[in-house]
């Protein structure tokens, strides 16, 4: 067998909004409803849950009706070619749905939930999330995603550099519609 070229991409809203997934950003996006302070951090979690549910929960019955577009399925056809590799900023499931097979979410997941106690505890979730709902540990369960102003310290965020960096894991990159490569090292 052939040996493929890697080739990291880089994805962003941009993708996602295409097939109807609000951004955070732009008009109308999703911040305009809420501060960031308030459903969005690790405080946020702790001051209010219920909102923080609430909000992560419609984004999951969201998710449920859009499909992914022209460009998520071009991007899983690279896998005939390429050992393609995406990183991306997108929650959302849609590059898997599509037939991506190496997906890296920098900002975690909509469709998984996490222990408040183990880090390490990550469960497929499809349904609404109660305070009620527990992990196998007995603790908590919050929504799988990277809280905004701790992203940094997270795994996730190092294995997106080692396969962004050229000549050491990939032979190509290309990003999409994402800000992300000003914060990523060249």
């Amino acid at each position: 067998m052939k040996h493929k070229q890697c080739c990291v991409v880089i994805t962003g809203a941009g993708i996602s909004a295409d097939s109807g997934v609000p951004t955070f950003r732009g008009a109308g996006g999703l911040w305009q409803g809420h501060r960031v302070e308030e459903v969005a951090t690790p405080e946020a979690f702790a001051r209010n849950p219920q909102l923080v549910l609430d909000f992560y929960n419609q984004r999951r019955r969201d998710l449920k009706e859009v499909v992914p577009n022209p460009g998520h399925y071009a991007l899983a056809q690279l896998e005939t070619g390429y050992d393609v590799r995406i990183i991306t900023q997108n929650v959302d499931d849609l590059h898997e749905r599509a037939g991506s097979s190496q997906i890296l979410h920098l900002h975690g997941e909509l469709k998984k939930v996490r222990s408040c106690e183990d880090e390490h505890c990550i469960l497929d979730w499809e349904d609404d999330l109660s305070l009620n709902d527990r992990a196998p540990d007995g603790a908590p369960l919050r929504p799988h995603i990277v809280c905004c102003l701790v992203w940094r310290r997270c795994s996730c965020f190092s294995r997106g550099f080692k396969y962004y960096s050229p000549g050491r894991h990939c032979d190509c990159r290309r990003n999409f519609p994402t800000s992300l490569p000003c914060s990523l090292p060249a």
